[in-house]
Order: structure tokens, then sequence, then C-alpha cells
């Protein structure tokens, strides 16, 4: 499992392929843009690879507002890129609404692109995982094995229940399908899931051995999670303050690209075709 970023850079853009067959196609335009760089047939300036040595994630954290009282005004301040600013609201589901519309709303436009947020969150709590057992978010499932995972849709059972629940959290995180519509997030033996916006197939369901563990279906509410868009460590280096009623889970956002944290395990290459 390894995660590459290319970045080219070109006199035109490549043409944009209709909604309908755009992953495909989009994916065989920028192949072919490449091979015909390599090859002198068209002209790419320069380009940029980002490789790293773990499958890549982006960095999160989630931020508690249940005990923001209505008209209350609180902010989120996320150094070097700017302010969520945003009031209490009359339920808790409303609050974590405003919290999500401040950040795409925001005034700055880091703020806006830059990152993500969410405040529909779903729980799996966690009671000893076995090896082979399936977890599903969504369309996507998760097997449970012993040891390291070695392909994206596994998480290791670990020795303990809070390993499994880390594991399992991570695995979310890196796959490259569930990751763009769903973050997850690991509390002890609890594991967080927030829809970051709705897939357009399979629902968001969460799903586990009847009887075994505890689900709790995504719902609206004041615990809202605030992510990187892109899959860099550079969200790792962004450190949080807050004013108002609202509990971080963190002094920083965590877990941007390979490992858990890590914040030497991505390096560039830039070249010339």
């Amino acid at each position: 499992m390894y995660s590459q970023t290319l970045r080219i850079h070109s006199a035109r853009p490549l043409p944009t392929p209709t909604a309908q067959r755009k992953n495909a196609t989009l994916l065989r335009m920028v192949a072919n843009f490449a091979l015909q760089s390599v090859g002198g047939h068209a002209k790419a300036q320069s380009f940029d690879v980002l490789q790293n040595a773990q499958p890549a994630a982006r960095a999160a954290q989630h931020f508690d507002a249940t005990e923001l009282a209505e008209d209350d005004d609180a902010s989120i301040r996320l150094t070097n890129v700017g302010d969520i600013r945003f009031t209490g609201m009359a339920t808790p589901a409303e609050t974590g609404a405003a919290i999500v519309a401040a950040q795409q709303e925001d005034s700055e436009m880091a703020i806006r692109t830059m990152l993500q947020s969410s405040h529909m969150r779903g729980t799996f709590a966690v009671t000893t995982f076995s090896t082979g057992e399936k977890v599903g978010v969504g369309q996507w499932q998760f097997t449970a094995v012993r040891g390291t995972p070695t392909e994206y849709g596994q998480f290791s059972i670990g020795n303990t229940d809070e390993e499994g629940a880390t594991s399992l959290a991570l695995a979310i995180n890196r796959h490259p399908g569930c990751s763009t519509y769903f973050q997850a997030m690991a509390n002890v033996t609890d594991v967080y899931v927030w829809r970051i916006s709705v897939p357009p197939n399979g629902g968001s369901r969460l799903v586990v051995d009847t009887g075994k563990h505890t689900v709790t279906q995504i719902t609206a509410g004041a615990r809202v999670v605030v992510r990187t868009a892109q899959r860099t460590t550079f969200g790792n280096f962004i450190s949080i303050s807050v004013v108002g009623a609202v509990t971080p889970g963190g002094d920083t956002l965590v877990g941007g690209a390979g490992d858990q944290g890590a914040a030497d395990d991505l390096y560039q290459q830039t070249g010339n075709p």
C-alpha cells in the first residue's frame, strides 16, 4: 500500500471530461498526457511527485461544542490558516451545522478550500475483534487481520480493543475510496466516523457483526471534525486554540500523510520531462 501524488505543470490545461465519465476518462487523459510528454509530443514544463512510504491520510481534529449556549459566540483558530467563527444555536445539531457552515462559507479562502468539515457522526463501540471479521462503512468493507495490514480495507485486531479501534480508524482514513466520503478517529475503544459528503453508491450505514459490537448510526450533532482537503503532512503543523465552550480533541491537526501523526514520511521529487 503506497500513495503518490503527481502534479504536471503545462502551458495548457487538460480538457475536463463530463461528470458521467469523469473518473476513468480523467485518469486516462492524465496518463496519455504524461506518456506524450515523455515522447516529446506534448509539452509539460515540469512535474512534481509526492511520495509516501505508507498509505496517505488527511490531518484532522475533532471539536465538541455541546456545551455552547445559544447565541454565545465561539471560534476555532487554526494557526497560519484562520478562524472558524460561529454562534451557539438552540440544539446541538444546529450548533454543529453552524460550525460546518462557518468553515464552508468563511471569508478566508484558505479556510474554505484547504479544509473540510462535518457534524454528521456515528460510532463503533468495539468489543474484541476476531480475525476475518468484517466491518462496513457505507459501500466499503474492512476485514480484521492479525498482524500488519497489507492491503487497503484491512485493519489489525491488535493485542487490545484499543489497538483494534485505532487500526480500524486508520484503515478508514487511508482507504482511497472510503476516506473521500468519511473520516474516522479512535477514542479508546470507540471509533467515531464522520460523513464528509454522501457517497454516490452504498449509502452511509455502519455495519458490524450482530450483537458483538455496539453501533450508533450517523446523525447530526455538535461534535464536528475538521480535516485538510489534501493528503499531506502540512496539517500536522496547524496548531489549535478555541474561544468559547468548545473542547478540541487535541492541540493540532494530526494524522496527515502516511503514519498517524508522522511528519517525515513524505518527500517530493521535481523534474522536467
